[in-house]
């Protein structure tokens, strides 16, 4: 049986505690869990690693497409 064992070594307790901020950052941004937060996304168990949008994150996308053409004035396709 095959097991997966991560370790990390530091030079000074400083170092390992900036890591370890880092780290919980890191989880707090996890855009799968903002994904299903916002309800931006979904998986379903028939398609496992297939990310199926929302409307939501439909709505997102558009809205963010005409910001960029009315803020800045710069080409974006269009769907």
């Amino acid at each position: 049986m095959l097991q997966r064992i991560y370790g990390t070594a530091w030079d000074t307790k400083e170092d390992l505690a900036n890591y370890l901020t880092k780290i919980e950052e890191a989880e707090k941004r996890d855009h799968r869990k903002l994904g299903k937060q916002l309800d931006l996304f979904h998986f379903q168990e028939t398609a496992p690693g297939m990310v199926f949008g929302t409307q939501r994150l439909d709505n997102l996308s558009t809205s963010s497409k005409i910001y960029a053409r009315n803020k800045f004035r710069f080409w974006v396709p269009r769907n």
